[in-house]
């Protein structure tokens, strides 16, 4: 399968804003932080919203890669 270049590279601008809107949102906000592996290993609630937002983006646009 080809992939268009320009299609991912609009995608990724896409999620890179709305990531950087979510954390601006959140900066300077309580934050939940959870350790992860250790306790210098840490994630905060944001972490996660937007690895699920590009994880689940990603998979929806391009189905068949892994």
């Amino acid at each position: 399968m080809a992939v268009n270049l320009d299609e991912c590279y609009e995608l990724v601008l896409k999620l890179t804003l709305e990531s950087g809107k979510l954390v601006k949102e959140r900066i300077w906000g309580p934050k939940l932080v959870v350790e992860k592996s250790c306790e210098v290993d840490l994630v905060t609630e944001t972490d996660q919203q937007i690895e699920q937002l590009l994880i689940s983006s990603l998979q929806k646009q391009f189905p068949d890669h892994k």
